[in-house]
């Protein structure tokens, strides 16, 4: 197994357990006691694990309002991600003008976009970059980016120029990654993401919000927007949803579940 392949699996084994113990990998990934020792420093040391005794442990919550850098999100749930983004650029056609915010999942998404011909009014620096780099081969895709403040840890781009311009924009979709969610609001991590979702979601004719299952009761500072009919979820299959599925169907969202 290839260590990106083997950190990945640790960290989707963190996302619904406590912890993992040396023995426990080195049983399940057939690796040495070392090859292991040296997955659990690298997750550790990224901010990805807590270090136990002889184990690692599932990091504590983020502090509210402070989102992990991109580098580390992009690690977790990396199966989830890709069958949540191929279902969300399903709903694409040609000729949409469609706002994708920044996120990993929202991320994952470009590379689902084929040779769809779409306007794309994006807040986010990686996204931006992926799509530039799609635009070799599909000559279809017209890239539209606000002015603002780049927020560091996540290279979205966010302020009162920000809100400013995208409120010129109207479109047929919003994508939006779920920062957290109670199953009837959506919630985000500052108020200046909030500030731009909600621009977003108002100047789109539907938004179809992005989620894996371990979104879900996720502490998050701001509340965005309450559910409605106006929104599609895609989130993974996961036992631990069968509350929020509830919840969503009664706000008049439409859910839809994805296998990874």
């Amino acid at each position: 197994m290839y260590r990106a392949d083997r950190l990945n699996a640790i960290l989707s084994y963190l996302n619904d357990h406590q912890s993992m113990s040396v023995d426990q990998a080195m049983r399940e990934f057939s690796a040495s006691s070392a090859t292991i020792r040296r997955d659990f420093s690298h997750l550790i040391a990224s901010g990805m694990a807590a270090r136990g005794p002889n184990e690692v442990r599932k990091p504590s919550a983020p502090a509210l309002g402070i989102d992990p850098p991109f580098s580390v999100r992009k690690m977790t749930m990396r199966a989830e991600k890709r069958a949540i983004a191929r279902r969300a650029a399903g709903y694409l056609k040609n000729g949409d003008v469609v706002f994708i915010d920044g996120g990993t999942t929202t991320h994952c998404m470009v590379e689902f976009l084929g040779a769809l011909e779409l306007r794309v009014v994006t807040t986010c620096i990686h996204v931006a970059n992926s799509l530039n780099e799609l635009r070799q081969d599909n000559g279809n895709l017209e890239i539209v980016m606000p002015g603002g403040v780049l927020m560091p840890r996540s290279n979205v781009l966010y302020g009162a120029h920000t809100s400013d311009q995208l409120q010129t924009y109207f479109a047929r979709w919003a994508f939006i990654g779920v920062d957290g969610t109670d199953g009837t609001s959506l919630f985000s991590v500052n108020e200046f993401i909030s500030s731009s979702q909600k621009t977003m979601i108002a100047n789109s004719d539907r938004t179809v919000l992005l989620m894996d299952h371990a979104k879900y009761r996720r502490p998050s500072m701001v509340r965005t927007i309450d559910l409605d009919e106006r929104f599609v979820i895609v989130t993974d299959k996961h036992e631990s949803l069968a509350e929020m599925a509830d919840k969503v169907r009664k706000s008049g969202a439409e859910l839809t579940f994805v296998e990874p």
